[in-house]
């Protein structure tokens, strides 16, 4: 039979890259708009969580670049967890928080989808996190954590700053309708 032969895809940067529309719906600028809502919902998601100190966010777009960059001075990406969180799907801290109709909405998200979606179908992708008196900045390249750089700050920063701009490798044409964001 002409349909024997099965492919197994074992990274899930190539399996995003392979299927864009199976994880994000659209590719071009839609698919882009998808990627910069998913940063921005991440961002809500930190200023709703009761745990979490986040007051504020912000949203930069940088129309001449095609790069949006999301802040928000909440908890803070734990170090130890960036590449994970950025590299592998359903990677996240909401897989397992409970269901029920009481604490439904309090979690949203794609539960461990949007980070590495927005990884892999980036043409430049970092991340500045402040947590526990330190700087971390985490920078990707074709997917992969390619440098860690720390510093101390103070230990009253907080907080994740997290920049990317959309590759037309894997979504075609996609500039970002910054009327839309």
């Amino acid at each position: 039979w002409k349909d024997d032969k099965f492919t197994h895809l074992d990274s899930d940067i190539e399996k995003l890259r392979v299927r864009t529309t199976m994880y994000i719906s659209y590719t071009g600028s839609r698919g882009a708009l998808h990627l910069c809502k998913e940063l921005i919902n991440n961002a809500i998601d930190e200023a709703a969580n009761p745990q979490s100190p986040c007051d504020t966010m912000e949203v930069e777009y940088d129309v001449n670049s095609n790069r949006l960059t999301v802040r928000d001075n909440g908890r803070g990406i734990p170090f130890e967890q960036v590449e994970t969180v950025c590299s592998y799907l359903q990677a996240g801290s909401n897989l397992f928080k409970s269901t029920d109709k009481k604490n439904a909405g309090e979690y949203a998200g794609e539960n461990g989808v949007g980070l590495t979606a927005v990884n892999a179908l980036s043409k430049e992708f970092s991340l500045i996190i402040y947590r526990d008196g330190k700087r971390g900045l985490f920078t990707f390249d074709d997917g992969k954590l390619v440098d860690t750089k720390y510093t101390k700050c103070s230990e009253k920063n907080h907080g994740t700053t997290v920049t990317f701009v959309p590759d037309e490798k894997y979504l075609g044409k996609c500039k970002i309708d910054h009327t839309e964001v």
